[in-house]
């Protein structure tokens, strides 16, 4: 059993008087890795949504994000978390969840994002997706 922070890609397409915006969910081709560690959890992949680790022993999770089909620069996305630990069992030991405070990133590819729900459980507890991301539109 793991503990997953699950993002979800969206986009925000404004009618032709830009007084009305449709929310859609978007998939797109990317690359995601962590940030100061060697690791990519995602290579070259289309996603509508993602899921990444959060880290257990630091109140700081940095994630590199890169659309595969532009040559923008990528971006940063941080997430400022708490974490907690609970016992689970003799055999299973500790699970570490975690509770989002804020979220910070850069705007190259990524317009905004907000949190949906900042408590971060194993997929079994999980009650939907974490975080949205509103990526910038091609149009």
């Amino acid at each position: 059993m793991y503990v997953s922070m699950e993002v979800e890609n969206y986009e925000a397409v404004f009618d032709s008087t830009g007084d009305n915006a449709t929310l859609r969910q978007r998939t797109l081709p990317l690359s995601i890795g962590g940030v100061g560690v060697d690791s990519i959890l995602y290579d070259s992949v289309s996603l509508s949504e993602f899921n990444v680790p959060l880290k257990v022993f630091d109140t700081v999770s940095q994630f590199r994000i890169m659309r595969t089909d532009t040559v923008l620069p990528a971006d940063t996305l941080s997430v400022y978390h708490d974490n907690s630990m609970e016992f689970l069992s003799l055999e299973c030991g500790c699970i570490t969840y975690h509770t989002l405070r804020r979220v910070e990133t850069t705007t190259h590819i990524i317009d905004s994002i907000i949190i949906l729900n900042d408590d971060v459980k194993t997929s079994i507890e999980s009650s939907g997706s974490n975080l949205r991301i509103y990526f910038r539109t091609d149009d």
